[in-house]
């Protein structure tokens, strides 16, 4: 746990996220709901064998 790189807030679970703009950060729950619509899939297409079922 360090910093989040979209608010600042310290000593919160961080999650690693790719975003549209500004490419792979570490934010907070808080920020990842705000800026969901802003990041980009990690998972795999159809046929990805690590899917969900």
């Amino acid at each position: 746990m360090t910093k989040c790189e979209m608010c600042g807030k310290e000593d919160v679970p961080l999650l690693l996220a790719n975003h549209r703009d500004l490419g792979m950060v570490y934010m907070c729950s808080e920020c990842w709901g705000k800026n969901w619509h802003s990041l980009l899939s990690q998972g795999g297409g159809e046929g990805d064998s690590g899917g969900c079922c």
